[in-house]
């Protein structure tokens, strides 16, 4: 099974890359790399510059489209249904690991 939200999360992710890719101004530049040309910098390191703005704003897309809404996700999923066989959870949890898988009204282990 395909889970869903992460054909989401996977549009969304594109959608932002998409956006840096559509929405430049006359000299090519995305919204992160405006005002780098009013600078006085050599073009090498006006590219290192334009560089780590693009590898920034591809760190908060990242952020915002996929870790947060996946970390929201799996921490407010259903538990793993009892009849699930030991070969998909790879006895992570469950009767054989010795502590019950995470649910509703089941904290996720931790070692202390």
């Amino acid at each position: 099974q395909f889970p869903v939200y992460i054909g989401v999360t996977n549009g969304l992710f594109f959608f932002g890359v998409t956006w840096i890719i559509y929405f430049r101004d006359d000299k090519g530049f995305c919204f992160a790399e405006r005002g780098v040309d009013k600078l006085k910098l050599t073009p090498g390191v006006s590219t290192f510059l334009r560089f780590l703005a693009l590898v920034g704003v591809m760190n908060i897309i990242t952020l915002v489209a996929v870790f947060i809404p996946l970390q929201w996700m799996y921490t407010h999923g259903d538990a793993i249904p009892s009849d699930t066989p030991a070969y998909l959870h790879n006895n992570l949890c469950g009767e054989k690991a010795g502590f019950p898988c995470p649910g509703r009204g089941v904290p996720i282990p931790r070692r202390d």
